[in-house]
């Protein structure tokens, strides 16, 4: 026996940027509450939290 479905997901932002727009100074994200530090002098991808720390994923119909 199979089984075939189909969805349709919706990406979310969590994180909402603190900071000025110039790409050299650092930012602080805030994700929910849980605050995320990129200075971009130091930045490394593993700085970076876990996907489902910056987003959220829904299923839409």
């Amino acid at each position: 026996m199979h089984a075939k479905a189909d969805a349709v997901a919706v990406l979310q932002p969590r994180c909402e940027i603190d900071g000025g727009t110039d790409p050299a100074e650092p930012l602080e994200l805030n994700c929910d509450g849980e605050i995320v530090d990129i200075d971009p002098e130091n930045f490394k991808p593993d700085d970076l939290p876990d996907a489902s720390v910056l987003f959220s994923v829904n299923l839409a119909e």
